[in-house]
């Protein structure tokens, strides 16, 4: 159960990384940061996604 709830602040983490991102993109002066972030975002959100696959699964 605590690996689930880890799973989902993650991917609520993720989430709210993107949505910074998205604002954040509005001032073009990151560069370079700015893609490293994105990046990141993906994966963060990603593993949470693939974190609470696993332990769906597992549930079953």
């Amino acid at each position: 159960m605590d690996y689930y709830i880890i799973g989902l602040l993650v991917t609520i983490l993720g989430i709210v990384i993107s949505l910074m991102y998205r604002l954040g993109k509005i001032e073009e002066r990151l560069g370079r940061i700015e893609d490293d972030l994105r990046k990141l975002t993906i994966v963060i959100y990603n593993v949470g996604i693939q974190i609470i696959k696993y332990l769906g699964l597992r549930k079953i």
